[in-house]
């Protein structure tokens, strides 16, 4: 199941196809901007990607149904309409995805939003608000309330390894707290399991447990809610003697968390390591004069970091360094002499020891998205043409994401074999400085 998940702010308005007691119809009376998020469903192997939309006026009409056909010949995906066999009134509580497979070999792909939700609403898939007119992407509404919510950070999706179930954040209103939520995308259920000031949750990519710091009787725990059962542990304390966290990352075995923490002096933050077995704290890394954040575990077996490292005061410099747990830092090729400098947006490729990120462009650069691992003579230009921000990769490592800086920012999907990518859909973001209102899509 790939999903495509987008962060949208909306103007609601009507008509809505069906009426019924729970439907959008019934808010469109005056226009209200709504921010929500968006899912598409991708019914290729493991894939999906997640997007941040702002204020768009809802389009109704489009109600057809498409897959893609992807196969290991095809030099990108294919888009070819599909119907399915069951239709759901748009605008109830809850939403479930309605996926079939066209073949036993050719994958379903549906961009799909997930639900808007409603106090007793009854739940249902509903109709898409958009296709798209090249790509056939539908797009659904996803897990939403009257208050902004976004996919969190989408470089390392939040969700279990079955592409059931996900994680949102919601950000407070004034008579409403934030909070996070485990949306179900199979039976639309939508779980909260925390309330109050939204913590930016750990990488962990597809786990079975969504890692994240809250403050439990005055200590500050790293705690971890299980995807399917809802179950939530303390898993340790993090000590405010040794500064302010970031939101850090966890091994996939579940025995490092890793984070980036600026010291209670100030300045600029170095990377701790928990080893989660023994509760035992070290310092993973302490380069002076540099930042690091975007802290990611490898999912090679190998437990490095992946550290972004800006060059303080001015930024001027981006590293991209792979930390061993003894301490090693080694550097990615990446910033000079290799490339320009890169946008503070990279991940791993699947399980490999390889990194995909963006870098600024000029006149000079042909692309400005690269491949490349430690050691390297230097990076392979993954593609060459179209400008790229956010990117992301899917969870087999075979196909890429990202959000160029075109008219409407289109989301394209790519392919690591060929080189070649296709758009998939508009986000339409309009950036106001608030986290929720710039793409970061997923795979």
């Amino acid at each position: 199941r790939c999903l495509v998940l987008l962060h949208v702010d909306v103007v609601l308005k009507g008509p809505c196809p069906s009426g019924g007691q729970n439907s959008l119809a019934q808010r469109t009376e005056t226009e209200t901007r709504q921010p929500l998020t968006w899912l598409v469903f991708c019914r290729f192997p493991e894939h999906s990607l997640l997007v941040h939309r702002p204020w768009y006026q809802l389009d109704f009409a489009a109600l057809s149904r498409y897959t893609i056909h992807v196969s290991e010949e095809n030099e990108a995906p294919e888009f070819v309409p599909y119907r399915l066999t069951r239709n759901r009134p748009l605008g109830t509580c809850e939403m479930a995805p309605e996926v079939f497979m066209h073949s036993l070999f050719v994958p379903i792909v549906v961009m799909t939003l997930a639900a808007y939700s409603q106090a007793g609403g009854a739940s249902g898939v509903g109709e898409p608000i958009e296709v798209d007119s090249e790509s056939g992407a539908e797009i659904y509404v996803l897990g939403a309330d009257e208050r902004p919510a976004d996919n969190i950070y989408g470089e390392q999706p939040y969700g279990d390894a079955t592409g059931r179930r996900i994680a949102i954040r919601y950000y407070p209103l004034p008579d409403k707290p934030g909070g996070i939520n485990i949306l179900d995308l199979e039976d639309g259920s939508n779980h909260e399991i925390l309330s109050g000031k939204p913590p930016f949750p750990a990488f962990h990519a597809w786990g079975e447990w969504l890692y994240y710091a809250q403050t439990v009787e005055g200590k500050k725990m790293l705690r971890r809610c299980n995807y399917l059962t809802l179950v939530v542990e303390n898993v340790a304390e993090l000590p405010p003697d040794r500064g302010s966290y970031s939101y850090g990352t966890v091994s996939p075995d579940h025995r490092y968390y890793a984070v980036s923490v600026r010291p209670p002096e100030g300045g600029p933050s170095k990377v701790h390591l928990l080893d989660l077995e023994t509760n035992q704290w070290s310092v993973l890394l302490d380069k002076p004069g540099y930042h690091a954040k975007h802290e990611q575990f490898s999912r090679d077996d190998r437990n490095r970091v992946l550290i972004q490292l800006n060059q303080m005061p001015d930024v001027k410099v981006v590293l991209l360094s792979e930390l061993e747990i003894g301490g090693t830092e080694k550097r990615f090729p990446a910033d000079r002499p290799y490339t320009l400098r890169p946008t503070g947006h990279e991940a791993w490729i699947g399980n490999t020891s390889s990194i995909f990120f963006s870098t600024a462009s000029d006149a000079t650069t042909k692309g400005n998205v690269w491949s490349g691992k430690v050691g390297d003579e230097k990076p392979a230009l993954v593609h060459e043409g179209t400008r790229f921000g956010h990117v992301s990769v899917s969870h087999d490592g075979k196909y890429w994401i990202g959000d160029s800086g075109e008219k409407g920012v289109p989301i394209y999907v790519g392919r690591f074999a060929t080189g070649r990518c296709k758009r998939v859909c508009f986000s339409r973001t309009e950036y106001d400085g608030k986290q929720w209102s710039h793409a970061h899509p997923y795979l």
